[in-house]
Protein backbone atom coordinates (compact mmCIF):
# COMPACT_ATOMS: atom_id res chain seq x y z
CA UNK A 1 0.00 0.00 0.00
CA UNK A 2 2.76 2.45 0.98
CA UNK A 3 4.72 1.59 -2.17
CA UNK A 4 1.66 2.22 -4.32
CA UNK A 5 1.02 5.54 -2.59
CA UNK A 6 4.62 6.59 -3.20
CA UNK A 7 4.23 5.83 -6.91
CA UNK A 8 1.02 7.85 -7.05
CA UNK A 9 2.71 10.85 -5.40
CA UNK A 10 5.70 10.65 -7.75
CA UNK A 11 3.39 10.35 -10.75
CA UNK A 12 1.41 13.39 -9.65
CA UNK A 13 4.61 15.43 -9.45
CA UNK A 14 5.63 14.22 -12.92
CA UNK A 15 2.27 15.03 -14.47
CA UNK A 16 2.18 18.41 -12.79
CA UNK A 17 5.65 19.25 -14.10
CA UNK A 18 4.63 18.19 -17.62
CA UNK A 19 1.50 20.31 -17.41
CA UNK A 20 3.59 23.35 -16.58
CA UNK A 21 6.12 22.88 -19.38
CA UNK A 22 3.86 24.57 -21.93
CA UNK A 23 3.60 27.80 -19.97
CA UNK A 24 5.51 30.77 -21.38
CA UNK A 25 7.12 31.44 -18.02
CA UNK A 26 9.44 28.49 -18.67
CA UNK A 27 10.83 30.30 -21.70
CA UNK A 28 13.46 32.99 -21.96
CA UNK A 29 11.34 35.54 -23.81
CA UNK A 30 9.32 38.39 -22.36
CA UNK A 31 5.63 37.59 -22.21
CA UNK A 32 4.08 39.47 -19.28
CA UNK A 33 3.07 42.32 -21.62
CA UNK A 34 0.64 39.91 -23.33
CA UNK A 35 -1.20 38.74 -20.22
CA UNK A 36 -4.90 39.70 -19.96
CA UNK A 37 -4.22 41.26 -16.57
CA UNK A 38 -2.40 44.58 -17.04
CA UNK A 39 -0.27 45.56 -15.34
CA UNK A 40 0.62 41.98 -14.37
CA UNK A 41 2.16 43.14 -11.07
CA UNK A 42 1.10 45.77 -8.57
CA UNK A 43 3.60 48.26 -7.20
CA UNK A 44 4.50 46.17 -4.16
CA UNK A 45 5.31 43.10 -6.24
CA UNK A 46 7.28 45.16 -8.73
CA UNK A 47 9.42 46.63 -5.96
CA UNK A 48 9.84 43.21 -4.36
CA UNK A 49 11.00 41.56 -7.58
CA UNK A 50 13.31 44.43 -8.52
CA UNK A 51 15.04 44.44 -5.14
CA UNK A 52 14.89 40.73 -4.42
CA UNK A 53 15.42 38.74 -7.61
CA UNK A 54 19.15 38.35 -6.97
CA UNK A 55 18.42 36.93 -3.51
CA UNK A 56 15.85 34.48 -4.89
CA UNK A 57 18.47 33.40 -7.42
CA UNK A 58 21.21 32.99 -4.79
CA UNK A 59 18.80 30.91 -2.70
CA UNK A 60 18.04 28.69 -5.69
CA UNK A 61 21.74 28.31 -6.48
CA UNK A 62 22.42 27.07 -2.96
CA UNK A 63 20.09 24.13 -3.65
CA UNK A 64 21.35 23.45 -7.16
CA UNK A 65 23.86 20.75 -7.98
CA UNK A 66 26.55 20.97 -10.63
CA UNK A 67 24.62 19.23 -13.43
CA UNK A 68 24.05 22.04 -15.92
CA UNK A 69 21.61 20.16 -18.13
CA UNK A 70 18.94 19.89 -15.46
CA UNK A 71 15.58 21.30 -16.43
CA UNK A 72 15.59 23.75 -13.57
CA UNK A 73 19.21 24.83 -13.64
CA UNK A 74 19.81 28.57 -13.11
CA UNK A 75 22.74 30.50 -14.49
CA UNK A 76 24.90 32.34 -11.97
CA UNK A 77 25.70 35.89 -13.12
CA UNK A 78 29.35 36.92 -13.07
CA UNK A 79 28.84 39.54 -10.37
CA UNK A 80 27.62 36.89 -7.90
CA UNK A 81 30.76 35.10 -6.71
CA UNK A 82 30.86 32.22 -4.26
CA UNK A 83 33.62 32.57 -1.67
CA UNK A 84 32.59 30.37 1.25
CA UNK A 85 30.53 27.22 1.78
CA UNK A 86 29.80 25.43 5.02
CA UNK A 87 28.22 21.98 4.87
CA UNK A 88 27.54 21.00 8.46
CA UNK A 89 25.67 18.42 10.50
CA UNK A 90 21.99 17.43 10.61
CA UNK A 91 21.58 18.61 6.99
CA UNK A 92 22.88 22.15 7.40
CA UNK A 93 24.47 23.82 4.38
CA UNK A 94 25.01 27.42 3.35
CA UNK A 95 26.80 29.48 0.72
CA UNK A 96 28.27 32.97 0.97
CA UNK A 97 28.54 35.11 -2.16
CA UNK A 98 30.25 38.39 -2.91
CA UNK A 99 27.76 40.55 -4.82
CA UNK A 100 29.58 43.02 -7.05
CA UNK A 101 28.05 46.17 -8.47
CA UNK A 102 28.98 45.02 -11.99
CA UNK A 103 30.49 42.08 -13.88
CA UNK A 104 33.91 43.72 -13.85
CA UNK A 105 33.77 44.79 -10.21
CA UNK A 106 36.57 43.79 -7.88
CA UNK A 107 35.06 44.98 -4.60
CA UNK A 108 31.79 43.51 -3.27
CA UNK A 109 28.99 45.95 -2.53
CA UNK A 110 27.40 43.42 -0.21
CA UNK A 111 27.55 39.81 0.98
CA UNK A 112 24.73 37.35 0.35
CA UNK A 113 24.42 34.29 2.59
CA UNK A 114 22.04 31.67 1.17
CA UNK A 115 20.84 28.86 3.43
CA UNK A 116 19.94 25.71 1.52
CA UNK A 117 16.71 24.71 3.22
CA UNK A 118 15.09 21.27 3.07
CA UNK A 119 16.91 19.13 0.53
CA UNK A 120 17.47 15.81 2.30
CA UNK A 121 15.91 13.52 4.90
CA UNK A 122 17.96 14.99 7.76
CA UNK A 123 16.34 18.40 7.25
CA UNK A 124 12.89 16.87 7.47
CA UNK A 125 13.46 14.47 10.37
CA UNK A 126 15.62 16.55 12.70
CA UNK A 127 14.61 20.13 11.95
CA UNK A 128 11.18 20.25 10.30
CA UNK A 129 9.43 17.40 12.12
CA UNK A 130 11.34 17.24 15.39
CA UNK A 131 12.70 20.04 17.53
CA UNK A 132 16.43 19.89 16.94
CA UNK A 133 18.01 23.35 16.78
CA UNK A 134 21.43 22.30 15.49
CA UNK A 135 20.86 23.95 12.09
CA UNK A 136 19.93 27.23 13.75
CA UNK A 137 23.07 27.13 15.87
CA UNK A 138 25.16 26.49 12.75
CA UNK A 139 23.39 29.27 10.86
CA UNK A 140 24.36 31.81 13.51
CA UNK A 141 27.94 30.51 13.54
CA UNK A 142 28.18 30.79 9.75
CA UNK A 143 26.91 34.38 9.81
CA UNK A 144 29.53 35.25 12.42
CA UNK A 145 32.25 33.57 10.35
CA UNK A 146 31.29 35.30 7.10
CA UNK A 147 30.96 38.66 8.81
CA UNK A 148 34.51 38.27 10.12
CA UNK A 149 35.74 37.41 6.62
CA UNK A 150 34.09 40.52 5.14
CA UNK A 151 34.14 43.08 7.99
CA UNK A 152 32.06 46.17 7.49
CA UNK A 153 30.14 44.84 4.48
CA UNK A 154 26.36 44.80 4.23
CA UNK A 155 25.22 41.21 4.81
CA UNK A 156 21.94 39.84 3.45
CA UNK A 157 20.63 36.44 4.57
CA UNK A 158 18.26 34.54 2.30
CA UNK A 159 16.80 31.12 1.58
CA UNK A 160 13.89 28.99 0.48
CA UNK A 161 11.64 27.02 2.84
CA UNK A 162 13.73 26.01 5.87
CA UNK A 163 16.48 28.22 4.44
CA UNK A 164 14.11 31.16 4.66
CA UNK A 165 13.37 30.28 8.27
CA UNK A 166 17.10 30.23 9.00
CA UNK A 167 17.52 33.63 7.31
CA UNK A 168 14.81 35.11 9.53
CA UNK A 169 16.33 33.38 12.55
CA UNK A 170 19.74 35.04 12.14
CA UNK A 171 18.10 38.40 11.44
CA UNK A 172 16.14 38.33 14.70
CA UNK A 173 18.34 36.50 17.17
CA UNK A 174 20.43 38.77 19.45
CA UNK A 175 23.67 36.92 18.66
CA UNK A 176 23.52 37.85 14.97
CA UNK A 177 20.87 40.53 14.46
CA UNK A 178 23.50 43.29 14.44
CA UNK A 179 25.37 41.51 11.64
CA UNK A 180 22.41 41.05 9.25
CA UNK A 181 21.24 44.07 7.28
CA UNK A 182 18.31 42.30 5.59
CA UNK A 183 16.67 38.88 5.40
CA UNK A 184 14.86 37.75 2.25
CA UNK A 185 12.76 34.62 2.81
CA UNK A 186 10.97 32.77 0.01
CA UNK A 187 8.16 30.29 0.73
CA UNK A 188 9.65 30.31 4.24
CA UNK A 189 9.17 27.86 7.05
CA UNK A 190 7.66 29.61 10.10
CA UNK A 191 9.86 27.44 12.32
CA UNK A 192 12.31 30.23 13.01
CA UNK A 193 12.95 29.77 16.74
CA UNK A 194 13.03 33.56 16.85
CA UNK A 195 10.05 35.33 18.40
CA UNK A 196 9.57 39.05 18.18
CA UNK A 197 7.67 41.75 16.36
CA UNK A 198 7.94 42.89 12.75
CA UNK A 199 11.17 44.29 11.38
CA UNK A 200 11.89 46.59 8.45
CA UNK A 201 14.83 44.33 7.60
CA UNK A 202 12.67 41.29 6.75
CA UNK A 203 11.18 40.68 3.28
CA UNK A 204 8.94 37.69 2.53
CA UNK A 205 7.69 36.33 -0.79
CA UNK A 206 5.69 33.24 -1.68
CA UNK A 207 3.96 31.58 -4.62
CA UNK A 208 0.19 31.43 -4.74
CA UNK A 209 -1.14 28.63 -2.53
CA UNK A 210 2.25 27.07 -1.78
CA UNK A 211 2.07 24.45 0.92
CA UNK A 212 3.61 26.36 3.85
CA UNK A 213 1.30 29.38 3.53
CA UNK A 214 -1.20 27.91 6.00
CA UNK A 215 1.55 27.23 8.54
CA UNK A 216 2.50 30.92 8.42
CA UNK A 217 -1.06 31.99 9.22
CA UNK A 218 -0.47 32.15 12.98
CA UNK A 219 -2.75 29.25 13.86
CA UNK A 220 0.24 27.00 14.50
CA UNK A 221 2.29 29.32 16.71
CA UNK A 222 1.61 27.07 19.69
CA UNK A 223 4.08 24.54 18.22
CA UNK A 224 7.59 25.00 19.66
CA UNK A 225 9.81 26.92 17.27
CA UNK A 226 7.02 28.29 15.08
CA UNK A 227 6.84 32.06 15.31
CA UNK A 228 5.42 34.98 13.41
CA UNK A 229 7.67 35.73 10.44
CA UNK A 230 7.93 39.38 11.42
CA UNK A 231 7.70 41.31 8.16
CA UNK A 232 5.68 44.48 7.65
CA UNK A 233 2.80 44.21 5.19
CA UNK A 234 4.45 46.43 2.58
CA UNK A 235 7.40 44.00 2.53
CA UNK A 236 5.32 40.84 2.13
CA UNK A 237 4.73 39.88 -1.52
CA UNK A 238 2.58 36.76 -1.58
CA UNK A 239 0.35 35.28 -4.27
CA UNK A 240 2.87 35.12 -7.13
CA UNK A 241 0.63 33.63 -9.78
CA UNK A 242 2.57 33.32 -13.05
CA UNK A 243 2.65 29.53 -12.61
CA UNK A 244 -0.73 27.99 -11.83
CA UNK A 245 0.12 24.78 -10.02
CA UNK A 246 -0.43 22.60 -6.98
CA UNK A 247 0.51 23.62 -3.45
CA UNK A 248 3.33 21.05 -3.37
CA UNK A 249 4.83 21.92 -6.74
CA UNK A 250 4.43 25.63 -6.02
CA UNK A 251 6.83 25.25 -3.10
CA UNK A 252 9.75 24.24 -5.35
CA UNK A 253 12.48 26.84 -5.70
CA UNK A 254 12.26 27.17 -9.48
CA UNK A 255 8.62 28.27 -9.36
CA UNK A 256 9.26 31.34 -7.22
CA UNK A 257 12.64 32.07 -8.85
CA UNK A 258 11.11 32.23 -12.33
CA UNK A 259 8.28 34.39 -11.01
CA UNK A 260 10.87 36.76 -9.56
CA UNK A 261 13.10 36.89 -12.65
CA UNK A 262 10.24 37.55 -15.06
CA UNK A 263 8.74 40.06 -12.63
CA UNK A 264 12.04 41.89 -12.21
CA UNK A 265 12.62 42.05 -15.96
CA UNK A 266 9.14 43.54 -16.44
CA UNK A 267 9.83 46.09 -13.71
CA UNK A 268 13.19 47.11 -15.20
CA UNK A 269 11.69 47.30 -18.71
CA UNK A 270 8.02 48.31 -18.32
CA UNK A 271 7.72 49.35 -21.98
CA UNK A 272 9.82 46.48 -23.32
CA UNK A 273 12.91 48.68 -23.22
CA UNK A 274 15.82 48.23 -22.71
CA UNK A 275 16.05 45.03 -24.78
CA UNK A 276 18.19 43.29 -22.14
CA UNK A 277 18.23 43.33 -18.34
CA UNK A 278 20.15 41.18 -15.89
CA UNK A 279 17.07 39.09 -14.97
CA UNK A 280 16.33 38.46 -18.65
CA UNK A 281 19.95 37.53 -19.33
CA UNK A 282 19.81 35.02 -16.46
CA UNK A 283 16.62 33.52 -17.90
CA UNK A 284 18.13 33.22 -21.37
CA UNK A 285 21.28 31.57 -20.06
CA UNK A 286 19.25 29.22 -17.86
CA UNK A 287 17.09 27.87 -20.68
CA UNK A 288 16.70 24.10 -21.04
CA UNK A 289 15.81 22.55 -24.43
CA UNK A 290 13.25 20.15 -22.94
CA UNK A 291 10.63 22.89 -22.83
CA UNK A 292 9.08 22.60 -26.29
CA UNK A 293 7.18 25.88 -26.05
CA UNK A 294 10.45 27.76 -25.78
CA UNK A 295 11.57 26.78 -29.26
CA UNK A 296 8.48 28.17 -30.97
Amino acid sequence: MCKTLAYVILLSFFLQACAESGNKIWCSNRYLYDLPKQPPLDGKHQEFSQKGYIYALASALSLQNATKDQEHHFHKPERLRLFERSPGTFGFDAMAFDLMSSKAGDEPEEIVVAFTGSNDWRDWVFTNLLFFQAQYDQARAFIQKVSALRPGKKLVATGYSLGGGLAIHVAKRPETTHLVSEAWAFNPSPKTWAPGGPSKRIWVGSARGEILSSLRSGWFNFIPGINSIGAFENQVAEDWYFINTSSMYGHFRWVMTRNMLHGADYTFAPKNEPPMTEPLEILKRSQHPSFAACSM
